[in-house]
């Protein structure tokens, strides 16, 4: 009898480069999904907590004087009620990408070239979300922060494109 050896019979063996990268992005969209959530409950917390805050203290002349101080202070950092909400949409909107960049690196751990595609979209659309959403300097910082190790990994994938069909 005589064996083929075709490419089409042979299985992709998955590089190991690629193997370590699969498992760090499965960890760390595990995390950004928690991280995520809780940001989403915390920043909806606060937005609620500062008016109630300022509305519990103000009930003396130098709670009144309080609260507006607060409320001066808070409005000059720009981390109001309304900086609060835009936080915790950012943060829901961020944690649900990372269920989309998990199934990008799930689909590239199976070999798929099309999980690169759709890990390099759910990366992209995290970087710009908190410019788009929560907007300002505070915005640009973390869609700049959270851009370094997505572009890192963005590129660290490209690298192993070739190995995918």
């Amino acid at each position: 009898m005589e064996q083929t050896n075709s490419a089409a019979e042979m299985p992709a063996t998955r590089p190991q480069f690629l193997k370590v990268l699969c498992i760090l992005s499965f960890i760390g969209t595990g995390l950004g999904f928690i991280s995520g959530l809780w940001g989403w409950w915390s920043n909806h917390m606060l937005a609620a907590g500062t008016d109630a805050v300022a509305g519990a203290i103000s009930g003396s002349e130098a709670g009144e004087q309080m609260a507006q101080s607060m409320t001066a202070m808070s409005s000059a950092m720009g981390m109001g009620p309304d900086y609060f909400a835009k936080q915790a949409t950012s943060s829901l909107i961020i944690g649900l990408l990372n269920l989309v960049v998990f199934l990008g690196a799930m689909m590239m751990w199976k070999m798929k070239k099309t999980g690169f595609f759709i890990y390099t979209g759910g990366q992209v659309i995290q970087i710009i979300v908190p410019f788009v959403v929560v907007g300002g300097l505070l915005g640009g910082l973390t869609g700049i922060m959270s851009g370094i190790f997505g572009v890192a990994f963005i590129i660290m994938y490209a690298v192993n494109v070739k190995h995918l069909s």
